[in-house]
């Protein structure tokens, strides 16, 4: 499970060695705004669609948040995504149903020994699906959850945006 958390946190971060680019979808200051409490946040990598990445500070140490879209062929293909994720949940990481995220939408989380907690969020609508982790010292608090979801939904509104769909359907 430590590994697990480690891979996670690897692939945030491995975002942060590209040059910062804004995040088309989910400006810096509605992050900012959602999460003030880990601020002040910085942009780690972003762009027209795709992931997006930011990283905050607590009392206790870095706090990184990420966000990804991904394009589907279809819907079906979206929900076998979640669906096969689902069913492959490592052991030692609970899981809970998200409906706040799609009818598909989930959250899991592990707590390491050093008590960083990994958060991730998955949800879906049509063809686009969203994953989205925050990792903390610490936990998150409920009212935090809420308004990290709330920005992951920012994620799945790709799906009604036909030029954007377009777009992000060519990369």
């Amino acid at each position: 499970m430590k590994t697990v958390l480690w891979m996670l946190t690897l692939m945030v971060l491995a975002g942060s060695v590209r040059a910062q680019e804004d995040c088309a979808w989910l400006p810096l200051e509605s992050v900012s705004k959602a999460l003030p409490q880990y601020g002040p946040w910085e942009t780690m990598s972003g762009g027209q669609v795709g992931a997006c990445q930011f990283m905050g500070r607590s009392d206790t140490g870095v706090v990184l948040f990420s966000l990804t879209q991904m394009v589907h062929p279809d819907e079906r293909a979206a929900v076998d995504l979640i669906t096969s994720m689902r069913k492959q949940q490592i052991d030692g990481v609970e899981a809970a149903e998200e409906p706040a995220l799609g009818e598909h939408g989930y959250r899991f989380w592990s707590k390491g020994e050093d008590h960083r907690v990994v958060e991730s969020l998955v949800g879906q609508r049509g063809r686009v699906v969203v994953i989205g982790m925050i990792s903390l010292q610490d936990g998150l608090s409920a009212e935090s959850r809420m308004r990290a979801i709330e920005l992951s939904r920012r994620g799945l509104e790709l799906a009604s945006d036909a030029r954007a769909m377009a777009a992000a359907s060519r990369c």
